[in-house]
C-alpha cells in the first residue's frame, strides 16, 4: 500500500491514547490528589497540554519527508540518536504496559471476573500485532471509525446522566488551594498527552493533505479534551468526591447509572468499549512504532510479534497485582513520563535552533 492517509485520519489517533490514559489512570490519580477539585485539575491538564501538543507540531514540520526516528538521527548523529531512539522505545514498552495492565485490570475486576489475565492480554496482544502488521493505513482508517463511536457513546453518555448531575456536589471550589488542582494537572498532562507522540512515527509527507496537518490534529485534541473534561466532570458531579474517590473506576460505576428511554438499563458494559476501543489502537500504534525502529528494511512480522510478547510479559509480571500497580502509577509513571516529555524538549529545542 501507499502509506497514504489523510489528516483527519492521522489526527483521529490522538484520541486513542488520551482516552486510554485517561480514563481508569489519569483520573483515578487526579480524584486521588485534588479530591473535589479534580475536575479543575483536568482542565488545566487539559490546557497545559497545549505544551507538548505544539511541540509534536514543531517536530512534524521539520524535515517533513522524515518520521521520528529518521529525524533524531539527522539531528543528534548516528550514534547518539540510535540510543536515544532505543531509550523511546524502551519507554513506549513501559507506557504500553502500563496501559495494557490497566485495561486488563478493568476488565478481571468489573466485567469478566473468572477469566485468566493472560487470556485477556494475550487477545490485545494478538489483536494489535495483527493490526500493526497491516500498516499505519488499517490503524488510522480503523481508529478514524471508532473516533466517531466514541463521541456518539460519549453523548448519549452525556444525554442520560444530565439530570442526575448536581452542581452542588462540585463544591467547596478549591478548598484545599490550588497545589493539589495542578500536581495532578501536571500527571494528568503528561499521562494522557505523551503517547500521542507515537503518531510522529508517520511523515507528514505521506499525508495527502498535509497543509490541514496542524489544524486537524487541534481540532481532535480539542475533541479528546472535552470528552475527558465531561467525564470527569460528571463523575464528581453525579457521584460526588466520597464515592468518586472510594472506586478505582468511577467512570464505570458511573455508566451503571444510565438509563434510556426509562428501560433499557444496563448498558455501561457496551459503553465502556470506549476505553477497550482506544487501548487498543494505542498499543497497535506504539507496536509498529517500534517495529519501525528496531527493523526498517526486513519485514515487520517478526518484531511486531516479539514486541508484542515483551509488552505482555512486562504488564503480567511486572505489576504482580492493583496494589502495587497503583502505587507505581502514583510515585513511580509520572517520573517515567517526565522522561519523554524531556528527551522531546531537547529535540524541539534543537530543531528550533537549527531554524533559527
Amino acid at each position: 500500500m501507499s502509506k497514504k492517509i489523510n489528516s483527519l485520519q492521522l489526527a483521529s489517533l490522538i484520541i486513542c491514547p488520551i482516552l486510554s490514559a485517561s480514563i481508569g489512570i489519569g483520573l483515578y490519580n487526579a480524584i486521588q490528589i485534588s479530591k473535589n477539585d479534580s475536575y479543575i485539575s483536568i482542565i488545566i491538564g487539559c490546557i497545559i497540554g497545549l505544551i507538548p501538543i505544539i511541540m509534536l507540531l514543531i517536530i512534524a514540520n521539520y524535515q517533513e519527508d522524515k518520521n521520528i526516528i529518521e529525524k533524531i538521527n539527522l539531528l543528534f548523529g548516528k550514534t547518539l540518536g540510535t540510543v536515544i531512539n532505543y531509550v523511546i522505545s524502551i519507554l513506549f514498552i513501559i507506557i504500553a504496559s502500563t496501559i495494557l495492565f490497566g485495561i486488563c485490570n478493568f476488565i478481571i475486576t468489573q466485567i469478566l471476573s473468572n477469566t485468566p489475565v493472560f487470556v485477556i492480554a494475550t487477545s490485545f496482544g494478538i489483536l494489535s500485532t495483527y493490526s500493526s502488521i497491516k500498516g499505519i493505513e488499517t490503524i488510522s482508517r480503523t481508529q478514524y471509525l471508532f473516533s466517531f463511536i466514541i463521541i456518539i457513546i460519549f453523548i448519549i453518555f452525556t444525554i442520560s446522566l444530565y439530570k442526575e448531575f448536581d452542581i452542588s456536589n462540585l463544591k467547596p471550589f478549591l478548598k484545599d488551594g490550588l497545589t493539589n488542582p495542578i500536581k495532578a494537572s501536571i500527571f494528568s498532562m503528561l499521562s494522557s498527552i505523551i503517547p500521542t507522540f507515537v503518531i510522529l512515527i508517520v511523515p507528514k509527507n505521506n499525508i495527502v493533505d498535509k497543509k490541514n496537518y496542524s489544524k486537524c490534529i487541534l481540532i481532535f485534541y480539542g475533541i479528546a479534551s472535552l470528552l475527558i473534561i465531561i467525564t470527569s466532570l460528571f463523575t464528581i458531579g453525579v457521584l460526588g468526591e466520597h464515592l468518586a474517590s472510594f472506586y478505582q473506576y468511577p467512570e464505570y460505576i458511573l455508566l451503571k447509572r444510565i438509563s434510556i428511554f426509562g428501560f433499557i438499563d444496563r448498558i455501561e458494559n457496551l459503553l465502556s468499549i470506549s476505553w477497550i476501543f482506544s487501548t487498543f489502537a494505542t498499543l497497535s500504534l506504539i507496536i509498529y512504532y517500534i517495529s519501525n525502529n528496531l527493523n526498517k528494511k526486513e519485514k515487520k512480522k517478526i518484531p511486531s510479534i516479539i514486541i508484542s510478547i515483551i509488552i505482555i510479559v512486562c504488564s503480567l509480571y511486572i505489576f504482580k497485582n492493583n496494589t502495587f500497580f497503583n502505587n507505581y502509577v502514583s510515585n513511580i509513571y509520572p517520573y517515567i513520563l517526565s522522561i519523554f516529555f524531556i528527551i522531546f524538549v531537547f529535540i524541539t529545542s534543537l530543531i528550533l535552533i537549527k531554524r533559527k
